[in-house]
């Protein structure tokens, strides 16, 4: 079998490595309810050799699908801390808001989106 190449990150490989990697990741990650997204980026530079930009980005879209998941679930069964919760979400959304919009010019930042993370930061 032969690596397949794709054109737009240069990365040569075969196509059941990435799908198998997600899987074992995600598979030993679940178990202690984290994200496997910090795991996916090294993967993505060290066995596939690609260190773009979107490698990172590949890693907020993992996070963005992962994390409320383990959110539901935590809630469903009742193991989930909210006071905790609401407060590193009350720490994280002024860090957030503060980090990412000096990045742009101050007339084009628009605070008024409720997940200002994602509208500031592009």
């Amino acid at each position: 079998m032969t690596p397949i190449h794709f054109p737009v990150s240069g990365v040569d490989t075969w196509l059941w490595l990435p799908p198998l990697a997600a899987f074992v990741v995600s598979f030993f990650s679940s178990m202690v309810g984290i994200s496997g997204a910090f795991l996916l980026m090294p993967f993505q530079m060290s066995v596939l050799g690609y260190a773009g930009p979107s490698a990172s980005a590949t890693n907020l879209v993992f996070n963005l699908y992962a994390t409320p998941g383990g959110v539901w679930r935590y809630g469903r069964e009742g193991r989930m801390f909210w006071p905790l919760a609401r407060l590193i979400v009350l720490g994280t959304l002024p860090g957030c808001v503060c980090g990412t919009c000096p990045m742009r010019r101050a007339s084009s930042c628009s605070l008024a989106p409720c997940c200002c993370c994602l509208a500031c930061d592009y």
